[in-house]
């Protein structure tokens, strides 16, 4: 009787209100069968993150607090650190955040492959889809396509070894030779003092850095192909998140205007002869050498080129600004590291990179500190076959994302004050280091190789720049400056920028050698 007194109180209703029982209705049923009816009937499935939309799922969140997000959910599952799912736009994906099971992930890399990830990103990137098949061809070398040739080289290159002697020399010299009082004109703001300058330090790492890494791998012919390489790169590294957005052209026009004059600059470049590129490292003159072997062009082939010139370069100079930045807001901190490079100077200004590794305990714990804070490095695979991960059934053709930010700030691993700045952590704990729970490279085969030689640079830098230069923080209208704040609102896949404004400026003071 109840249900037919409600069937005629609806058809009495207007058109309206009977649409909003309607979709009332509808939703409860959605919501029901969704979160209650369906994990109840797989339970042996990872557990579904609640949602309000359908389709759209968690997407406002995604892009605003992406950590935060990953957080609330596997806490939201009682921080058992089982693997979760959230659906973002229509796509449902996988969430790891336990240790133990990123290893079971790389220990599986068949059934759980991160190839059909990269080629997205190739898509994404401008290759053409005939461009991907030649490059992941596995006919190309002993049973082995292209890409995982290049990777086998980036070891060889950047790997401790005679390659990454030759490299790390060259880097290393650029950066001697550019941290000098008269280089830093093009940096300077204003000041009434002649023996003093105003330098953004964010500028300061990013000129720095970058175009050392460039010149060093490859020949400085680069810059008269592209004089505005440095510039261009540098907006877009800022621009860059519309890109993997897939923002269309008319919404990032700075961005895909960058992106287009570099790779019209990495297209010249390749199509130089050898020798108007002499002075390129190896794995450069390799790479362009197998791009050719494939047939393909260098205007074909330039979105890869320039993958690789951002994949070297994205990184590095964000770390030394943080790094910096940790230092010039803690003096105690900033005169123990110097102290602890200085003796390694003696009278001389030329210091050898085997003191800063092994010498120099508290500067190379807060350079992991650093990264622990402020990267955001992802692992993404794609389920290609049934699998089972923590006793939770995995689904074909999904995806699996490990995000080892969320593991950088266990307590139980880091202490009580994980989600502190603790330069000492890495220095009394030196297990840390090599913890399953600090992942700031990734691991398995696709482990960065490039973190020997980011390591070297990114500590030459702070060195030679706290030898040669009197260093402290500029007020703002009379108030003391504030820390940077991290723009963690989307992930990077990498070491996070300051939030836009949020730099650091700096008065600098030439000190007598």
């Amino acid at each position: 009787m109840a249900l037919l007194g409600f069937l005629v109180t609806y058809q009495s209703l207007s058109l309206w209100p009977q649409s909003i029982i309607a979709g009332a209705l509808l939703w409860m049923s959605w919501y029901t069968w969704t979160f209650f009816l369906v994990p109840w009937w797989n339970s042996d499935e990872p557990k579904e993150l609640p949602y309000w939309i359908p389709v759209i799922g968690h997407i406002k969140k995604m892009m605003t607090d992406a950590h935060g997000l990953i957080s609330y959910g596997r806490e939201y599952f009682g921080n058992t650190r089982e693997p979760f799912s959230m659906t973002v736009m229509g796509q449902s994906m996988y969430f790891v955040t336990s240790p133990d099971d990123v290893v079971t992930v790389y220990k599986n890399p068949v059934a759980l492959d991160y190839n059909p990830f990269i080629k997205e990103v190739f898509l994404g990137l401008g290759l053409s889809q005939p461009t991907i098949d030649k490059m992941y061809d596995e006919n190309y070398k002993s049973g082995k396509h292209f890409v995982d040739v290049m990777h086998e080289n980036f070891k060889l290159q950047m790997h401790p070894g005679e390659k990454l002697d030759i490299l790390q020399t060259s880097l290393l010299g650029y950066i001697y030779d550019a941290l000098h009082w008269g280089k830093l004109s093009s940096l300077a703001g204003h000041s009434n003092d002649s023996n003093e300058k105003i330098v953004s330090l964010y500028k300061w790492s990013e000129e720095v850095v970058v175009d050392a890494a460039t010149r060093a791998f490859l020949d400085p012919v680069i810059y008269e192909l592209a004089p505005d390489l440095l510039p261009e790169f540098a907006v877009f590294d800022v621009e860059s998140w519309k890109l993997a957005l897939e923002f269309p052209d008319f919404a990032a026009r700075r961005m895909y205007a960058s992106k287009r004059y570099m790779e019209k600059a990495m297209t010249k470049y390749m199509a130089l002869p050898e020798e108007k590129r002499s002075k390129e490292s190896w794995l450069i003159r390799t790479m362009i050498n197998g791009l050719n072997e494939l047939g393909l062009d260098p205007q074909d082939s330039a979105p890869a080129f320039f993958t690789l010139y951002r994949t070297t370069n994205i990184n590095a100079h964000k770390i030394a600004f943080w790094l910096m930045a940790y230092m010039l807001f803690d003096n105690d901190l900033l005169s123990r590291i110097r102290a602890e490079i200085l003796s390694g100077f003696g009278s001389s200004d030329s210091l050898n990179i085997t003191y800063l590794l092994e010498s120099c305990p508290l500067l190379n714990s807060a350079y992991e500190e650093t990264l622990r804070i402020t990267d955001w490095p992802v692992g993404v695979r794609t389920v290609m076959a049934p699998f089972t991960l923590h006793g939770k059934r995995l689904r074909p053709g999904r995806k699996l994302l490990m995000h080892y930010r969320q593991m950088h700030f266990d307590p139980a691993v880091f202490g009580d004050d994980a989600t502190c700045f603790n330069p000492e952590r890495f220095m009394r704990n030196k297990s840390l280091e090599r913890s399953t729970s600090y992942r700031p490279f990734g691991g398995a085969g696709t482990y960065c190789p490039g973190r020997f030689l980011a390591r070297r640079e990114i500590l030459l830098f702070v060195a030679v720049l706290l030898k040669r230069f009197d260093i402290s923080l500029v007020e703002k209208n009379g108030k003391a400056p504030r820390f940077p704040r991290l723009d963690d609102g989307l992930p990077t896949g990498g070491v996070i920028a300051p939030v836009f404004g949020d730099d650091v400026l700096l008065k600098v003071r030439p000190l007598k050698s």
